[in-house]
């Protein structure tokens, strides 16, 4: 045994000697002292050859993809491309600065991140689709491969990719590099889930580093059976996490009817059926699909500089090309065919899987008219929408970086953003236009009387914008009328039918701005632009400090969630998270205040206390005595606001202990005045509640399991937008009509225009739903598929016969 460990020992070549002593040495900076006395020996100078052929032949999954210990990022920027993000770790920054100094100014640098971090530290805000590891895992400390296994687990994609190559296979002692083989993968792997779907001998391995491996593996290889590949769209095995949620995700993403073979349906037993969808299902981890298996398309791979190893299932593309292996003991270098290894779960002999049919549109939702593509996440910094506003031929959206908007007569025209302008992560919306920067924008109402739109933002300012002004694409258009309206963010903003501005904001504070003054304010002329704002914020009435009597105040003090005016009835409803507030709207006076449940938590007599506040200042004038009858009730009324006020505060704090779960799932997230005069409420635990007109609780309903977002009403039919990424429809009873899965991330935002309801989710994707079916986009597809029928019919026949 000494005399092998001699021998590898002196196998090895300088360079690793030298490197080992230096990690060895220095067990915090010694990777990034190998890179500052170019004790690189793992550092190619190119992109590994393996990987640049996966890239080629189109067999690596798309989205977001990940290259631990990158070192000068070659194999990073090697993969990617429009249709896939790349980001570079390492724990070097010597080898981060190289990096960027060579790759910095490519022209596709938008579509790679490098960052100085330790992979085992580190938390990504997103899953990867992809993790390639080539000699990472090698580098690795053997008792540290277990941590690396559980964090590829957590930032992997349930049906994501882990592409390994196995680098050393030499049985020596010690390391870095460490020896490799394909046990130790599957000692760490196979306990969180993943399975080998093939381990194939890589003949592009580079050529001094595969001469030095040993034939174990190549053994175990060798037990393969020699039947040809069986032809399948999907294999047999996927990723298994009993805790996450199982996902649709293809990476089929070809819409066009010309150029793409159409795969036959299969004949099944079951008759829920997985289709080829758009790029938003592919991530969708909540389908609500009958469907009881999904057609994952999972890669997860280990292997090597000698072996490649897939864990997970493949897509019909990688299938097509043949995975072979080379027999080193053959003179002529034939190669023999070897299949996938199939892992195939208990079930009774039933299959788990289905073939996926493809579908030229989505069979359960309806046709949509796609405004704004969804985004990577990383293009977006300072530019997240958060909300939509929609007008008769204007779609506006709030940003971070102030707001934008869409004319809907050129939906279909082509343009990126200012003056034409690729913007990144808008190269596929519809043409639109940005304002100046300003604060982040939270709110959004339309003002259709003076033709303008309001907005509420992060610095507490309320700003006007024109609808009909003239915009320009070669700059950004400008505010009309602005002042500081609350210290803290404007989060809700509504009109009354007297014309009055409210605006809610943190702490439950509630403002109202006089219509007169804001009428004047936009008479002024543009030069007088600070004497507008001056007079708007003079004219303000602070609805908390009318109710706040002796320190003690009648309303929540929680946030301001959102505000809705019943102009039929003159009212103003108010929703914090666990409470309402009533407002009579011509008066300006506090009517009720009611929790979740419909209770009255504190019923202000707002004219006993005021008329006891007038008794009061009128004996200090006049140095009347009172009678003890009146200075009676002024005391009980002042001490019965008191005791409510106190009662009320026990009873939040009191719920923060055991309650506070059921408690966090009744919060009321969105509020809707819908035609019948019927008030509606959405809560965190997916609950609809209607309420009167006179803030009586009437009945609820449960419809979906995920959190009520957002709510639009149109005519008789109400969308509610969900966490889950679901729309649903339902009638003024409260009956559910249809629903669909509009994205793959929450809806945060419902805005209604001309028929069409527009959808905001998360990730930044703005879809149109046309309100009656079929619409004119359903006129449009029937219209494409009937001339692609006989083309259609034909590749079928041929895929059939190719099967056959």
């Amino acid at each position: 045994m000494r005399k092998r460990e001699e021998e590898d020992a002196h196998q090895n070549p300088p360079a690793v000697d030298k490197l080992q002593q230096v990690v060895h040495s220095n067990s915090t900076g010694g990777w990034d002292k190998c890179w500052e006395q170019g004790l690189t020996p793992w550092d190619l100078g190119q992109p590994t050859p393996v990987i640049s052929h996966l890239h080629r032949t189109g067999a690596l999954p798309k989205g977001r993809a990940l290259v631990p210990g990158c070192g000068t990022g070659y194999d990073v920027v090697e993969i990617a491309c429009p249709e896939r993000h790349a980001t570079g770790l390492d724990i070097s920054e010597n080898a981060i600065n190289k990096a960027l100094e060579l790759f910095s100014s490519l022209p596709k640098a938008r579509y790679f991140t490098f960052l100085k971090v330790d992979f085992f530290t580190w938390h990504p805000t997103e899953l990867f689709d992809l993790v390639f590891d080539y000699t990472f895992f090698c580098a690795v400390e053997p008792d540290m491969r277990s941590a690396w296994a559980r964090k590829i687990a957590d930032i992997l994609k349930p049906d994501g990719e882990l592409i390994t190559l196995m680098f050393p296979t030499s049985d020596h002692i010690g390391g870095p590099p460490y020896k490799v083989s394909v046990s130790d993968y599957e000692e760490v792997l196979h306990p969180l889930g993943f399975k080998a779907t093939s381990i194939v001998d890589n003949e592009l391995a580079v050529r001094p580093r595969k001469e030095r491996g040993e034939d174990d593996d190549r053994d175990a290889l060798a037990g393969l059976s020699n039947a040809p590949p069986p032809r399948k769209s999907h294999s047999l095995s996927h990723q298994l996490r009993p805790t996450s949620a199982q996902k649709r995700h293809h990476q089929l993403r070809k819409h066009s009817l010309d150029d793409v073979h159409v795969a036959p349906k299969s004949v099944n037993n079951n008759n829920n059926v997985d289709y080829y969808d758009s790029s938003d299902d592919d991530f969708f981890p909540y389908s609500t699909s009958n469907s009881s298996s999904s057609t994952t398309t999972t890669s997860n791979a280990v292997g090597g500089a000698d072996y490649e190893v897939y864990v997970g299932g493949t897509h019909s593309q990688r299938l097509d090309q043949s995975l072979c292996m080379e027999d080193g003991d053959d003179p002529d270098g034939n190669r023999e065919c070897q299949p996938l290894p199939e892992f195939i779960g208990s079930g009774g002999g039933t299959g788990i899987f289905k073939v996926p049919t493809r579908a030229s549109v989505h069979p359960g939702r309806p046709p949509c008219l796609e405004l704004r593509p969804h985004p990577l996440r990383e293009t977006q910094v300072g530019r997240f929408l958060r909300t939509i506003a929609c007008t008769n031929t204007q779609l506006w959206a709030g940003q971070e970086g102030g707001v934008r908007v869409w004319n809907l007569k050129d939906v279909f025209e082509p343009g990126f953003g200012i003056a034409g302008r690729v913007m990144r992560g808008d190269e596929d919306a519809a043409p639109y236009i940005e304002s100046v920067n300003t604060s982040p924008t939270h709110c959004l109402t339309v003002d259709t009387g003076n033709r303008l739109i309001w907005t509420g933002h992060k610095d507490g300012k309320i700003r006007s914008w024109k609808m009909d002004q003239s915009l320009d694409a070669s700059t950004p258009f400008k505010e009309g009328l602005s002042w500081q309206a609350h210290r803290a963010p404007v989060l809700a903003m509504v009109f009354t039918a007297y014309g009055d501005m409210w605006s809610g904001s943190e702490g439950g504070v509630i403002k109202i701005w006089p219509w007169e003054t804001i009428e004047k304010s936009l008479s002024l002329k543009p030069e007088e632009r600070h004497m507008a704002a001056l007079l708007v914020e003079r004219s303000c009435i602070d609805l908390r400090s009318q109710v706040t009597v002796n320190g003690v105040c009648s309303i929540s003090s929680q946030d301001v969630k959102c505000l809705v005016s019943d102009n039929f009835r003159a009212k103003v409803w108010c929703a914090g998270s666990m409470s309402f507030s009533w407002w009579d709207a011509r008066t300006r006076e506090l009517v009720k205040v009611f929790n979740v449940e419909g209770q009255i938590e504190n019923r202000v007599d707002m004219s006993a206390v005021q008329q006891d506040q007038a008794v009061e200042d009128e004996m200090k004038v006049k140095f009347v005595s009172t009678s003890k009858k009146e200075k009676s009730g002024g005391f009980l009324q002042r001490s019965r606001n008191a005791i409510m006020g106190a009662a009320d505060a026990v009873r939040r704090v009191a719920t923060r202990g055991a309650g506070a779960f059921v408690e966090e799932s009744k919060k009321t997230e969105a509020l809707v005045l819908t035609a019948d005069g019927m008030i509606w409420s959405g809560c965190t635990n997916g609950l609809l509640v209607q309420w009167d007109g006179n803030g009586n609780r009437v009945q609820d309903f449960n419809h979906h399991y995920s959190g009520v977002q957002c709510f639009c009403t149109l005519g008789t039919r109400i969308y509610v937008g969900y966490v889950s990424g679901m729309i649903q429809v339902l009638d003024l009873e409260g009956n559910l009509i249809a629903g669909w899965v509009a994205h793959s991330s929450p809806v945060i935002k419902l805005a209604v225009g001309t028929g069409v309801v527009y959808s905001l989710a998360t990730h930044g994707g703005i879809r149109g739903w046309h309100i009656k079916s079929p619409g004119p986009t359903d006129n449009l597809i029937r219209t494409e598929l009937a001339a692609k029928e006989t083309a259609h019919g034909m590749l079928v026949k041929e895929e059939h016969l190719r099967m056959h």
